[in-house]
């Protein structure tokens, strides 16, 4: 079993590598075609972020030029469940990464005064008359998003 500090490293080792894995799908767009085509392409997935689009459009050339999908861009992203909901099952190794926010809530007597912030526990409520906040504590790397549907890595 791990350590804390090793699980922290091995997660830190993997948001590195998606991060450079996105630096690589950006410098691929060097033309304006190249930024036009990321960008329909990003617009077909609004849930997603830009910087999630490019990781799925990457992550999904990779499976293609490796002959495991029989499209060069995915038509549907989605998780698992939504996939089973949809009758369909994402064969393994058809996942891909994507960045997830990390939230946590803050509560504050005094929200003016930064300092007094302090961080609520999954389920601790605030005391009467505070101020509470969702914020973004970090990022995480997250592989639920599976195979496109038509791609040669479903089953039905």
């Amino acid at each position: 079993m791990a350590t804390d500090e090793e699980a922290r490293a091995a997660r830190d080792a993997r948001l590195q590598q998606l991060h450079e894995r996105l630096t690589a799908a950006v410098d691929q767009l060097v033309s304006g075609e190249d930024w036009k085509r990321a960008l329909e392409f990003a617009a077909r997935f609004r849930a997603k972020s830009f910087n999630n689009t490019l990781l799925i459009w990457a992550q999904h050339l990779d499976l293609y030029e490796a002959g495991r999908t029989s499209a060069p861009e995915p038509t549907f992203v989605a998780g698992y469940k939504q996939w089973k909901a949809l009758g369909r099952s994402p064969l393994a190794g058809g996942s891909m990464q994507i960045f997830a926010p990390l939230m946590a809530r803050f509560a504050s007597s005094t929200p003016q005064n930064p300092g007094s912030w302090r961080r609520l526990d999954r389920y601790e409520k605030p005391k009467p008359g505070e101020t509470v906040r969702s914020k973004m504590v970090r990022a995480i790397v997250s592989g639920h998003e599976k195979l496109p549907i038509g791609g040669q890595g479903m089953t039905r």
